[in-house]
């Protein structure tokens, strides 16, 4: 999960703010632990699949480095 945001946090290259970079990868880890927690509890309490609560997450944070890697590919 820290990878996926990592890869996020290198894709912000108009700012040269290391603090900022840090900060701003800092709080994408965040929001992946608690997108990745959401999931978990609504798997344990049945609300969906637990194979649809596992793989969810995962596939999302897939698709937006996907759509990252892609642009930075461009340039």
């Amino acid at each position: 999960m820290t990878l996926f945001s990592s890869v996020i946090m290198f894709a912000t290259k108009r700012t040269k703010s290391s603090t900022f970079k840090i900060s701003f990868g800092l709080f994408a880890s965040v929001v992946i632990y608690y997108i990745n927690n959401f999931f978990i509890v609504m798997g344990k309490t049945e609300k969906m699949s637990i194979l649809i609560s596992i793989w969810t997450p995962l596939l999302i944070l897939l698709i937006i480095n996907l759509i990252i890697s892609y642009k930075l590919n461009e340039k």
